[in-house]
């Protein structure tokens, strides 16, 4: 499920990426936001390391008269790094399957 790290498309050479150095557990912090924070960044760490999700999406454009109409689904295949970041959602949307005319 994990692999090498992505590169992101951004670096302002701030500071190396934020990163979680030792593992944890909830009992290791005093404050629950605390380990709220820690969890948010491990999993975003591991997020980086997931695979992609996949996904079909469908988008649908028909023109009547003068009228247009969008329609657009989406079945999510894999959920991959999404299980590991459940902070970050893509919402499964089934439309009918659609034939020209």
């Amino acid at each position: 499920m994990f692999g090498p790290p992505r590169k992101g498309n951004q670096d302002d050479k701030a500071h190396p990426p934020i990163h979680p150095v030792k593992n944890a557990d909830k009992v290791n912090f005093e404050e629950d936001n605390e380990w709220k924070i820690y969890e948010i960044l491990a999993r975003h760490f591991l997020a980086t390391l997931s695979k992609n999700a996949t996904g079909d999406q469908t988008d649908v454009e028909v023109k009547i008269a003068d009228e247009i109409f969008y329609c657009k689904g989406l079945i999510l295949k894999e959920k991959n790094w999404l299980e590991v970041f459940p902070h970050e959602k893509w919402n499964s949307a089934k439309i009918p399957a659609f034939t020209a005319g």
